[in-house]
Formats: C-alpha cells, sequence, structure tokens
C-alpha cells in the first residue's frame, strides 16, 4: 500500500489502479474463473466495481443480469463512463458500499456468482470478509458460486538485518546516549514491501500455509480467529521477520499467487498487491530442524503472527513500549542512519550555547537527545507525534542528568530560545510539504535546496502511461480521469524499484522556507552520465541552515535504506547516451492544501 498525499473524494489514486489494470495475469485469470462459472442463468453480483471490467467480463460471458457497487464517487462515475464506452448500459451501477445493497430494492434476483476482488496487499484490509459476510447472510442465493471462494496465507521465516532497523530501536548511537528498546510486538502490522529489493534477506524456512480461510458460505464469524502451525527452519540464523503473501482461489485450481521472486522465480512486478513483512519483536536464533509454534490470527482487517505456544492473544498487538505509537518504520530506520545522526551532533555543535535555551520540534527522537548532550542552558520538546515525550522520558532513565535538562512543557519557553525542527523526511507523506510547513520563527531549517537526478525505473513506469485497453474494453474514461494532473509524481523508497541513474544529482533551486503561495518554474541543465531508457527524475530535497557555510541533510545523504524521496514520471520514456545533455524545466506550485509539481519539461540541449 503506497503514500499518496494527493487522495481525496476528488482524486482518482493512480498508481495502484493503473498497475492493476495492467496486471495481464490477474486479468486473465479473473476472465478465466468467469468463464467457468457464469451462464446465460447467472445473475451476478461484482462487489467493488473499480472501472466495472469484471462486470463487463461477466456480461460478455452472457450473464442474464449484472449489478456492481462502487462506494467511491469518483471512481463510480468512471465506472459508469466506461461503461456506456463500452456498451454495457444492462449492467446496473450501485454508489455505495455492498454492505448497503437490500434485496427487492437494489436487486431483483438473489445473485448466483458474487465476484469480487476487494483485496490488498494484506488480504483483508479492505473488508472483505465483512462484505461478503453480508452479502452470504442477505443478499446471495443458498447455492451461489463464489469468485474468490477461498484465499490462503502463507509465511517464510526470513533472517534481514535491515528489517531490525524497522522495528528496534536497540543499537542506535545518539551521541554517548545508547538506545535500549524492550521487547515489543508493536502494532501487530504488516508492512507491504518489494521485498525481492531488500538487502541481505535470507530466507530461513520453506513457505508454510500458516491459514486457509473460506469466502463463500462458510465464511468465519466476526470474531477473532486463531490458526496454530510450526515452522522448521532449513537453515540455521537469526529470524527478524515473516515474509507474508496470500494464495487466491478464483476457481477450481486457478489461483493468483502474491509469492515473493525467490520463491516463484516466474514473479512479476506489482505494485498493487506485493507480499508483506511482519516484523518480530525481537531478533529470534533458530537451529536447522528446529519445530516452531506459529501462532497465527486474524480479524476482519487483519493478520498478526507471533513465535511462541504461550500466552494467545484475542486481539491485535497494541505497542507496549510507545516507540511504534510514535515513529512509523522510515522514522525508526533514520536513527540507525549514521549520516542523520552525525548531521544532528553539528547543528548542535554549531549552535549550542551556555548562555541560551533551545526548543526542539520533532516527529523523532533524534535531536532532542543531541540538543540535551550539547551545551545547551535548557532544551525544551515540543513532540508533533503521539506518545513521543513518554518515550523520550524512558529512553533518558538511565540518564538523569540530562533528563533534569529537559522541560517538555513549552508554555514558558524563553523569547531568546533558539528553534530548530528535525529533519525527519518521513514527516509528511508527501516530501515536498516539507517547502511550505515550517514556522518562521526557525534557525533550523530555513532554506531547502532541490536537485534532479535522471533516472531508469522499468517497473514503475508503468504508472505514467495509459491503460488504453484491459481484456479488450476500452479504457478512455480511466485514462481521462487518472492522467488528467500531470506530471505523475509518487514519493517512494527508490531502492525498491530496479533502477539505474542516469546523471549526477544536478542543482535545481535553493529557496527559502516557507515558501509562500504561488507557482515557480526553475531551470537546469542535466549531463547525462549513461546509456539507457529514462522514465523519470528523482528530485531531491535537502534542508538548511541561515548561514552561507550551511549544513545540508536531505535524501542525497540519506542511507539506501532510509531514502523516501519525490519521483516525477517523464511525460515519455527517453533513449538517452552517456555525454549528452537535457533542459530540465519543473514547475513547484505552493496552496493551501501543500506543495506539488504541476509542470515538467525535458528537452534535448543537443543532438545525442
Amino acid at each position: 500500500m503506497m503514500d499518496d498525499s494527493l487522495e481525496d473524494e476528488d482524486i482518482i489514486p493512480l498508481h495502484s489502479d493503473t498497475c492493476m489494470l495492467k496486471d495481464v495475469d490477474r486479468n486473465s485469470k479473473y476472465r478465466a474463473a468467469l468463464a467457468a462459472v457464469v451462464t446465460p442463468d447467472s445473475h451476478v453480483l461484482d462487489i467493488g466495481a473499480g472501472t466495472g471490467l469484471l462486470s463487463m467480463i461477466s456480461t460478455k460471458l452472457g450473464a442474464a443480469s449484472v449489478h456492481t457497487c462502487e462506494m467511491y464517487p469518483p471512481m463510480a462515475e468512471i465506472a459508469q463512463r466506461t461503461l456506456e464506452a463500452n456498451d454495457m448500459s444492462s449492467i446496473k451501477l450501485h454508489t455505495c458500499s455492498s454492505n448497503d445493497l437490500v434485496l427487492g430494492n437494489d436487486l431483483e434476483h438473489q445473485p448466483n456468482v458474487v465476484v469480487s476482488e476487494i483485496v490488498d496487499s494484506e488480504l483483508l484490509g479492505e473488508g472483505m470478509l465483512p462484505s461478503i459476510r453480508h452479502i452470504v447472510q442477505e443478499i446471495a442465493d443458498p447455492s451461489a458460486i463464489f469468485v474468490p471462494y477461498r484465499a490462503e496465507v502463507v509465511v517464510q521465516l526470513v533472517e534481514c538485518s535491515e528489517l531490525q532497523k524497522w522495528h528496534s530501536l536497540n543499537g542506535c548511537d545518539i551521541g554517548n546516549i545508547t538506545l535500549s528498546q524492550a521487547a515489543c510486538l508493536g502494532q501487530g502490522q504488516l508492512h507491504d514491501v518489494q521485498v525481492d529489493r531488500l538487502p541481505d534477506l535470507i530466507p530461513l524456512s520453506e513457505p508454510t500455509i500458516s491459514s486457509d480461510i473460506s469466502l463463500d458460505r462458510n465464511i468465519l464469524p466476526d470474531t477473532v480467529h486463531h490458526e496454530a502451525s510450526h515452522l522448521v527452519p532449513n537453515r540455521s540464523g537469526v529470524a527478524s521477520a515473516l515474509v507474508v503473501w496470500w494464495r487466491l482461489h478464483l476457481c477450481d485450481d486457478i489461483i493468483i499467487d502474491t509469492a515473493p521472486g525467490w520463491v516463484n522465480p516466474q514473479a512479476f512486478f506489482r505494485e498493487h498487491w506485493m507480499p508483506c513483512v511482519y516484523l518480530l519483536a525481537h531478533p529470534t536464533p533458530v537451529d536447522v530442524g528446529q519445530n516452531i509454534p506459529l501462532q497465527t490470527y486474524h480479524d476482519d482487517y487483519c493478520y498478526w503472527f507471533t513465535l511462541d505456544s504461550d500466552d494467545l492473544l484475542t486481539a491485535q498487538p497494541a505497542c507496549s513500549c510507545g516507540v511504534h505509537n510514535s515513529l512509523d518504520r522510515f522514522g525508526l530506520r533514520q536513527l540507525h542512519d549514521q549520516q542523520y545522526t552525525e548531521h544532528l551532533r553539528a547543528l548542535q555543535q554549531r549552535y549550542a550555547n551556555t548562555t541560551r535555551s533551545c526548543l526542539i520540534r520533532s516527529v523523532s527522537v533524534g535531536m532532542v537527545l543531541y540538543a540535551l548532550q550539547a551545551s545547551w542552558q535548557q532544551v525544551y520538546f515540543e513532540p508533533l507525534a503521539p506518545a513521543l515525550a513518554r518515550v523520550v522520558t524512558a529512553l533518558l532513565e538511565p540518564y538523569p542528568n540530562l533528563l533534569a535538562k529537559l522541560t517538555i512543557d513549552t508554555r514558558d519557553v524563553p523569547e531568546d530560545a533558539l528553534i530548530l525542527q528535525d529533519p525527519i523526511l518521513s514527516q509528511h507523506p508527501n516530501v515536498l510539504d516539507w517547502l511550505c510547513s515550517t514556522q518562521p520563527d526557525l534557525i533550523y531549517p530555513v532554506q531547502a535546496r532541490l536537485t534532479v537526478q535522471l533516472v531508469s525505473l522499468p517497473d514503475l513506469s508503468q504508472i505514467a502511461h495509459p491503460v488504453k485497453q484491459a481484456c479488450g474494453f476500452d479504457m478512455a474514461a480511466y485514462d481521462s480521469s487518472a492522467f488528467q494532473q500531470l506530471p505523475i509524481v509518487t514519493t517512494q523508497s527508490l531502492w525498491e524499484y530496479q533502477h539505474t541513474l542516469l546523471s549526477a544529482a544536478t542543482p535545481l533551486c535553493t529557496v527559502p522556507l516557507p515558501l509562500e503561495s504561488g507557482s515557480s518554474m526553475f531551470e537546469t541543465a542535466l549531463k547525462v552520465s549513461g546509456n539507457g531508457q529514462a522514465h523519470a527524475l528523482v528530485l531531491h530535497i535537502e534542508l538548511g541552515d541561515q548561514r552561507d557555510d550551511a549544513l545540508w541533510f536531505g535524501t542525497p545523504q540519506c542511507s539506501t535504506a532510509s531514502y523516501k524521496g519525490v519521483i516525477v514520471m517523464l511525460p515519455a520514456t527517453m533513449d538517452v547516451e552517456a555525454g549528452g545533455s537535457l533542459c530540465v524545466s519543473l514547475q513547484l506550485t505552493i496552496a493551501a492544501h501543500g506543495a506539488s509539481i504541476t509542470d515538467l519539461i525535458v528537452e534535448r540541449a543537443d543532438n545525442n
């Protein structure tokens, strides 16, 4: 599931829908499954219309009637236009949740075929179980066929030092403070990620089915469900996570499988359905042949897991240490980033003064912990994330002299206190919002430096191009809505995607913070350093202080794993050669809702 700050009731969520409509495996398997069950006597209900693709397939296969529902009004409008463009006016579209459908009012026949695709990377996050349960209990024919009718969750034990840094502060050195965090189950959260791109990941067991659920008239009741199984390592190591994926049984032997590439060598890139990782409470040593009890739990919306046989859980885990309520995985990972912590140290060395106090505003703990070790008279802290004050206090318990220097109540901050804000890049889902969300009273950050870098992104580039057709149906209505706002911009972790850098990071502009409302066009000449197909520009953002010899920190200084930057898709793929030059013009717009890139022009400056 992607971070996209542009989603609201007026804007279509571009990336997953575009990728899904281009998913040939998904489309062909749903079409084959429907072909196996739809007859001239079929009354089909399609739950979650999207563009109406599954409804149109059912109609083309000769169903007697087809009803579909879409609760997201902008998508429902697109679906209606798509149905009309494909001469599918016989399909009845309801702009509502399937839970609001009433037999005899909205539907004249009991559906005897129910098709749905309300699944996400985590399987249950879109409410598939309550939706199917309502249809079974209130709407469907008792002998109705469901597509899909079953799902399996598959898990695999893995070792990965990188994943440990997503979950725990242990091992982080913030100056002379070594952070220590008690073992904690966290929030029982699955993280969807392109796991094949994770560095140093080592599978420690064979894939194991840990859950098998019915998606038909045998649907489970609304409660917490528990399934016990065992994992048997086939190599020794230190387990840090479970890799989790699903297998969706559509009909007979027609199965959609989201397994990672090392399990399924034929797996291909998907942005809409990815394997997930479930971070363990603490690194767990395992040996070959060891019998490890695995407890799998789920409610109507999520799965969670434990590696033990005691103290069975009755609800999704809640963070007990406070850290996971305050920091997302990007914030946790950044505290392990030496470039970041060195930048914080340098800032404190530059500004700390024994005769003055400072105020730290932050969604994290790094800057305030460095400030407490510097020569400030007093350190005031304004936490910008839930439970962060409690986390900082707990981390400082072994350091009572530093704790005494900290004041979390900011009502009595001295007028001459210097104010700094922690440069946590994941603070805003749209990283660009750093440009307009800081306060004018800061000494850091007070300016931003933007650079651009040309990149080849063969997989992710599919989000930048219209769908045109899916299963032979015209998707122009979707394209006209999804691509009305160009260029396509997404905030992503670049390491997750196959990519090749085709230029050095090239200065675009330096601007004061916060930027005022309005639009500005910035230009630069970019020297190509590699051969290949260019799909996008990566926009790097660095935050700096007020001096001429500013201290800068941002995406160019981040380690690869903690990188989260702005990717601006080119209007069209460009073939480039090393030594060539490109002229880049980029328009940045600041409005009430935040910052956005509203125009991009990339032209060749020579004949290469």
